[in-house]
């Protein structure tokens, strides 16, 4: 199914929902403003979804403009490009998750304003796969980080962030792995205030080419790292 060109303002609760949806569904066009909780959520315990949010407007919604929630044995293939997330109150996407779940987020404009917590607040936990894109997003003025990343549980994260830009917020780009959880990453031509890398034992948290992130792989900004966070050849952890 798909909502196109659709304007939703002022509700008590989620502007848009979609509650077990399997299949494939659109978001196109649309302007989502003063939700009175979240601007649009996916949730799914089983089944298969794919859903795109494509140049789409969200403002002042009170939590997140974008939610996907996947647990039990549920999929999710999330892709949200080309919108634009003013001063909502927590983040442009929020993906909470324990399910398998693939991730595409290009070309988002995030206008924090000192009112919004972050641009992308994503968080993995119990048995979660999550793989995926985060590409030539603007993210600034957030209260928090532009992005936060947070593995746990026993999940899996494997992501590439690229040419993206983070600049003006409480934080630029915090990653942290915790429990058991395998966080991997590619981080290439980013600019951000911060690159902040965090593991807590017996996690594990891989960065492909960590000495070089500010040299040969392009990043702009200043990098900190706690606890082992392990350097690993470019290449080696097979994100595309």
């Amino acid at each position: 199914g798909s909502l196109t060109g659709l304007a939703v303002a002022n509700t008590t609760s989620d502007s848009i929902t979609l509650n077990g949806a399997t299949g494939s569904f659109a978001l196109q066009n649309c302007t989502v403003a003063n939700s009175g909780v979240q601007g649009c959520t996916a949730n799914c315990t089983t089944g298969i979804l794919n859903w795109t949010v494509n140049q789409c407007t969200f403002t002042n919604n009170t939590f997140s403009d974008t939610v996907v929630n996947v647990t039990g044995t549920a999929s999710q293939n999330v892709t949200l490009q080309n919108s634009v997330m003013n001063q909502s109150g927590s983040a442009l996407l929020f993906l909470n998750g324990n399910g398998v779940i693939g991730l595409t987020a290009t070309n988002n404009t995030v206008n924090g304003g000192g009112v919004s917590l972050s641009g992308f607040g994503i968080q993995t936990t119990g048995t979660a796969q999550l793989s995926g894109l985060v590409s030539a997003n603007n993210v600034t003025t957030c209260a928090q980080e532009g992005v936060l990343l947070g593995c746990d549980g026993n999940s899996n994260v494997r992501l590439r962030f690229n040419q993206n830009r983070l600049l003006g917020n409480g934080g630029g780009f915090f990653v942290g792995s915790t429990m058991n959880g395998n966080l991997g990453l590619a981080v290439t031509n980013n600019t951000s205030d911060t690159f902040s890398f965090t593991q807590v034992n017996p996690s594990i948290c891989l960065v492909e080419g960590l000495a070089n992130l500010l040299t040969t792989l392009g990043n702009i900004g200043t990098v900190a790292t706690f606890g082992t966070v392990q350097d690993v050849p470019v290449g080696s952890l097979g994100i595309p």
